[in-house]
């Protein structure tokens, strides 16, 4: 069921991103065509380093003090989709990946997928933060 379903949507992409060529290629012409596509992987590139770098710097600053980051983890996958799909020639994958780097248009992305998530796993594990020392804890030193 699930191999159909993702053939589906392949041959879905591919059909909609030539439909979508043949009619904006047409109307913009050759030339600015490939300015699109090539522009379009430039920014992906960009926005993927500007937005990447950032989302992991708060990836490091929440994992210092001891919590999960999930929606910036979340956000880290939704970017590198998004710039794999800049990247990539077509204006179907460009308009998709652009929606998914903008941090504006993220945020409904992420409450899909938390939400589908959350439906695969019923039960996630928290997370502890960091452990510390306790003051039942007895040392015991060896004898020199």
């Amino acid at each position: 069921m699930w191999k159909l379903l993702v053939l589906t949507a392949v041959v879905g992409l591919i059909v909609s991103e030539v439909a979508a060529m043949l009619t904006l290629g047409g109307m913009l012409g050759l030339g600015w065509t490939l300015i699109w596509i090539a522009g379009s992987a430039m920014l992906g590139i960009a926005l993927a380093r500007q937005y990447g770098l950032a989302t992991l710097i708060k990836i490091h600053q929440k994992l210092r003090v001891g919590v999960l980051p999930t929606t910036e983890l979340l956000d880290m996958g939704m970017i590198l989709v998004g710039a794999v799909g800049l990247m990539l020639p077509g204006f179907v994958t460009d308009s998709v990946g652009l929606l998914l780097v903008l941090p504006p248009s993220r945020w409904v992305f992420r409450i899909v997928l938390a939400s589908l998530i959350g439906t695969f796993l019923p039960s996630p594990y928290p997370f502890q933060g960091p452990v510390m020392p306790s003051e039942d804890i007895i040392e015991i030193q060896p004898d020199d």
